[in-house]
């Protein structure tokens, strides 16, 4: 039985060596490069945006938040929640020539299962 693959994320297409045409790229599920396409999900995903996951994303008021603590905490801990799988690391800071622009920088690191 073939192993389940997802759509890559973004969304593209690709050819392939021996291909005419091209077709979806796509990651296998369980890999490091299939988690990091659901943390980037988590990321460009809005709660409230999927009907069938209501509390999928991010908060939509992370984008209004005054405080760059509150911001941090709340990416984190939407990607903790939308993908088990990874532990979010999240820091942030404002932009040195605006500071009412924030800047934050999601990374993760694989949470490994207990045997």
């Amino acid at each position: 039985m073939p192993e389940p693959r997802h759509f890559a994320v973004p969304f593209r297409f690709e050819r392939f060596r021996g291909m005419g045409r091209a077709r979806a790229a796509t990651t296998l599920q369980g890999t490091p490069a299939e988690i990091a396409d659901c943390v980037e999900l988590v990321i460009r995903t809005v709660s409230g945006e999927r009907q069938t996951l209501p509390t999928f994303g991010r908060p939509d008021t992370l984008e209004f938040a005054s405080s760059l603590e509150l911001a941090r905490v709340q990416l984190q801990q939407a990607i903790d929640d939308g993908e088990p799988r990874a532990r979010a690391i999240v820091e942030g800071d404002y932009d040195s020539t605006d500071p009412a622009v924030m800047r934050l920088r999601a990374m993760y690191e694989l949470r490994l299962e207990e045997t």
